[in-house]
């Protein structure tokens, strides 16, 4: 992270921190890092810069991720990597300021469903839509975190068996096999359950017939 400059944390998640941080320019950016290096979280890091500068060579400006404007990617497993981008708004600080009506809600959501629409039709399938994920840069709505996406030809280290993606968010397909998470399909029963998020005001989905005998779905259930 030579010339950059660490201001404060703003987010993170299990694999990754992210930090507001002053590049060598002196511009404001988001800066992403890998917090516990392993083989298989460096493998997964490089990949979503993958992922990313796949989309950005797309060149479709009614695609809403944001660019990466830097990165590093070490082959040691024992060095951090990093990526930077402009830094954006997450979607709970906007609606903690702005209280969107249902209608900016819907709006937003409607250029999140055609960043899918057209990500799909490239063969990207993101995995892990929720809240969480969209940030908020430009006035425009955009899908972020494709920690876990998949395409066309990407080496596959998920183990068999393994759950990817938020328990609340994702499809049934995604607590099965690794072999049948993949696809269209679990992108839009995520998006539906997000759009029912933000519109009903609820923290997490209801948690859905498939989800009843287990315990962590219990938190998600409503009266």
């Amino acid at each position: 992270m030579s010339g950059y400059f660490l201001l404060k944390k703003i987010g993170g998640g299990g694999n990754a921190v992210v930090w507001e941080a002053r590049d060598p320019k002196g511009k404001v950016r988001a800066l992403k890092i890998l917090k516990k290096p392993n083989t298989t979280s460096v493998h997964r890091f490089n990949d979503e810069i993958l992922t990313l500068k796949k989309i950005e060579s797309l060149n479709d400006n009614k695609i809403n991720v944001i660019n990466i404007t830097d990165n590093y990617q070490p082959d040691e497993k024992d060095v951090f990597p990093w990526y930077a981008m402009p830094k954006a708004v997450s979607l709970d600080k906007y609606i903690e300021k702005h209280s969107p009506s249902p209608l900016t809600i819907l709006k937003g959501m409607l250029e999140i469903c055609i960043t899918i629409e057209l990500l799909h039709k490239q063969k990207i399938f993101h995995r892990d839509i929720k809240p969480d994920n969209i940030l908020i840069y430009k006035n425009k709505w955009h899908l972020c975190d494709f920690g876990i996406a998949t395409f066309p030809n990407k080496q596959r280290i998920t183990k068999e068996g393994e759950k990817l993606g938020s328990l609340h968010f994702h499809a049934p397909e995604m607590l099965m096999t690794s072999e049948q998470s993949s696809g269209e399909s679990a992108d839009i029963y995520s998006f539906a359950k997000t759009l029912w998020v933000l519109l009903s005001g609820h923290k997490y989905p209801i948690a859905g017939e498939l989800r009843m005998d287990r315990s962590e779905a219990l938190l998600s259930t409503y009266c």
